[in-house]
């Protein structure tokens, strides 16, 4: 079964958004930005999965303009005069629409990003080799789409990420992952349903228990009043509302008021109950 990080990137390698020859170089940059430059080549090893969405890049690019490229294994080469610049602000330059630095973040994500699934956590992960291009990358991020990630590094390697899922789903629509950014945004939806479902159920759990326990001296006085024969002796407004309180502990005042023939307000109710209580207590009983 695929990850959710592949499903994003399977949706938005695909070939049919590469309108415009800019914007396929600045998703060829995005994907390099962190390549080697080796005599007149620009090499680098990246997995199966990256390989297929460089060589749609590669392909939808030679369709409009001849470039050299090969890729053996899991290594890619490719002509050093194709790959003019490594960082932010020089590549910025070949930004020729609006839509040059999306499919530049596209290519980005693709070679160096990861996405967990929001079922289980919020979390976007973009992992660069130097700490420059790491900062350069979150200024970018920040101060052309007001998108804030922070940076740590891990095992060499300097990371950008945010576990915000608002960021998370507003970074995925940017770079035309829509139907996965809707993904996100579901599963916050679900989960703040479920929270509220989790309240209302620990409410009504902790309305009953404090129903429970203040019936609990009334039914005690009714059940003792019972026992040693004096509920006939009870006015006839008190008895039917005794049997009930007895029948129906968990239910508080206003509903047990509406069960009783013709129904009776909860300050009725709360009287009643005081006056059973009078009463037990005059007995002497305890």
């Amino acid at each position: 079964m695929k990850s959710f990080s592949s499903l994003v990137k399977e949706e938005i390698s695909k070939i049919a958004d590469k309108q415009k020859l800019c914007c396929a170089f600045s998703e060829l940059y995005g994907m390099m930005l962190c390549a080697n430059k080796k005599d007149d080549k620009i090499i680098f090893s990246t997995n199966a999965e990256n390989i297929e969405a460089f060589k749609s890049v590669c392909e939808f690019i030679c369709q409009k303009k001849s470039i050299s490229y090969d890729i053996k294994n899991r290594q890619i080469s490719i002509n050093a005069d194709v790959i003019k610049f490594f960082t932010i602000a020089e590549i910025q330059k070949i930004f020729k629409c609006k839509g040059c630095l999306s499919s530049f973040l596209k290519g980005v994500f693709l070679f160096y990003g990861s996405v967990c699934d929001p079922n289980k956590m919020y979390r976007l992960d973009i992992s660069l080799n130097g700490d420059l291009l790491a900062s350069e990358l979150q200024n970018l991020l920040s101060n052309d789409l007001g998108l804030l990630f922070k940076k740590t590094t891990r095992n060499s390697k300097f990371v950008l990420y945010t576990k915000d899922d608002e960021t998370i789903s507003d970074f995925l629509a940017y770079i035309g992952a829509n139907n996965h950014a809707y993904d996100v945004m579901n599963s916050k939806i679900e989960k703040e349903i479920r929270n509220i479902a989790n309240r209302m159920t620990n409410c009504d759990s902790a309305n009953i228990n404090k129903a429970l326990k203040a019936s609990q001296k009334y039914c005690d006085a009714i059940e003792k009043i019972i026992s040693y024969g004096y509920f006939e002796v009870l006015p006839d407004d008190l008895k039917e509302l005794a049997l009930k309180r007895v029948e129906l502990p968990s239910l508080n005042l206003a509903e047990l008021g509406r069960q009783i023939n013709p129904s009776i307000s909860k300050s009725c109710v709360h009287h009643r109950l005081e006056r059973i209580i009078q009463f037990y207590e005059r007995l002497d009983i305890k």
